[in-house]
């Protein structure tokens, strides 16, 4: 196996712990809350942070929209990816972007069920 799938592989692995060590902290932070609150209080704090959580992954959209050519050409130069890899990259860079707007559009922004309830609204 070439050192640069090796490499690539243990990045791979690195970010997958993080998400899991992440998952992990989260949850059990909402399950130390669930056990000494009641959920409507606990809903109400996600409430008050829906703003923040919103501007957060705004950010993160438009922190990874920007630094997303740096990013491929300082993993190439790493020896990360290949030149083929790097361009394959860099032509899906707005597909990725599109994704991940829809997707928070759609999830983050209850968009169908807003534009639903409008139209209930509309025509009844």
């Amino acid at each position: 196996m070439s050192s640069n799938r090796v490499r690539s592989r243990k990045g791979f692995l690195l970010l997958s712990l993080l998400a899991v060590v992440m998952t992990v902290m989260v949850g059990g932070w909402l399950w130390h809350n669930l056990q000494g609150h009641s959920m409507q209080l606990i809903r109400g704090q996600i409430e008050e942070w829906r703003p923040i959580f919103i501007g957060i992954r705004w950010a993160l959209i438009t922190i990874l929209s920007i630094g997303w050519s740096p990013l491929c050409c300082w993993l190439a130069d790493k020896g990360y990816l290949t030149t083929k890899n790097t361009t394959q990259l860099q032509n899906g860079r707005w597909r990725v972007i599109g994704w991940l707007l829809v997707m928070e559009l759609i999830v983050g922004q209850n968009l169908i069920a807003r534009l639903l309830s409008r139209v209930g609204a509309s025509t009844g």
